[in-house]
């Protein structure tokens, strides 16, 4: 993980934490605010790939709940 993708998860993290609620965690929103850091920044803090768009990847296994809650103790 890039410190600009810190530096993003971060600044979300604050903005949420100062409005109560989670505002826009997009990724255009994401890449908006590696923008707006990097432009203000003097330090190289990497590309912002942790937000890249594509597909998710299948779980290796699927989760089964039909007998959630009854295993034996």
């Amino acid at each position: 993980m890039s410190l600009l993708a810190k530096a993003v998860g971060f600044r979300l993290l604050i903005e949420r934490l100062d409005q109560g609620k989670w505002g826009d965690t997009t990724l255009p929103r994401a890449r908006g605010l590696a923008a707006e850091i990097t432009a203000s920044s003097t330090v190289d803090l990497g590309k912002l790939t942790l937000f890249e768009s594509s597909k998710i990847a299948s779980p290796a296994n699927r989760w089964d709940v039909s007998n959630w809650n009854t295993y034996p103790e």
